[in-house]
């Protein structure tokens, strides 16, 4: 028992569910077969393959997709891991009032709709998660600069910049050759963003916002 509230501790908590989250994606790799764009019988590619792919139900080959189950498990996982950290990082920036609000309505909702890629609506998930997501993220930045955490300010918005960048593309479609290598870039940048700040150990808080 005390091991397992261990691997929910607020500023662990993120890192924690990492170690089992980073395992189930590599599985999830392993396991696809037929979600390539330039090749319907290949399995997952950095360069044409989308983590959503390996959500769906039916690969692009319309063969059963043998990957979508651990996928599933993968995203709950992350979904919960992130809606942790927003829930306790007004607390470790020592920040009340509207920021507060914002990272928790912000980032824990747009976890919890990030949960409907699984259903038709994929794109709609996109753009409200997307919207509520930035929203959190960049309160996250002006609370880190206040704060005086400049690295992960800094890193922070390099990982915003990004993020845009792939709305971009996304809702444009202008460089979508590029988006698949992209959208795995961003979440590993953001991966790191996320652990540094669960971490605790670059947060300087001062005063409240």
């Amino acid at each position: 028992m005390l091991h397992f509230m261990k691997i929910f501790n607020p500023r662990l908590g993120h890192l924690g569910h990492c170690f089992i989250y980073l395992p189930l994606c590599s599985s999830c790799h392993a396991l696809s077969r037929g979600i390539r764009w330039s090749d319907p019988t290949g399995g997952f590619a950095i360069r044409d393959s989308y983590w959503c792919d390996l959500l769906a139900p039916l690969s692009r080959n319309q063969e059963v997709n043998p990957a979508r189950p651990v996928a599933l498990a993968a995203m709950m996982i992350l979904c919960v891991a992130m809606a942790w950290m927003w829930w306790h990082l007004p607390r470790q920036l020592q920040r009340d009032g509207r920021v507060k609000q914002i990272l928790h309505w912000g980032g824990i909702g747009s976890m919890v709709i990030t949960t409907g890629l699984i259903t038709p609506y994929h794109d709609l998930v996109i753009y409200l998660a997307g919207f509520l997501g930035l929203n959190a993220l960049f309160t996250t930045l002006y609370a880190l600069q206040a704060a005086g955490s400049k690295g992960l300010f800094v890193f922070g918005l390099f990982g915003a910049g990004l993020c845009l960048i792939n709305f971009a593309i996304y809702s444009t479609e202008i460089g979508l050759i590029g988006l698949p290598i992209l959208q795995k870039v961003t979440f590993a940048t953001m991966l790191i963003w996320f652990a540094a700040i669960s971490s605790g150990r670059y947060i300087h808080p001062s005063g409240s916002i």
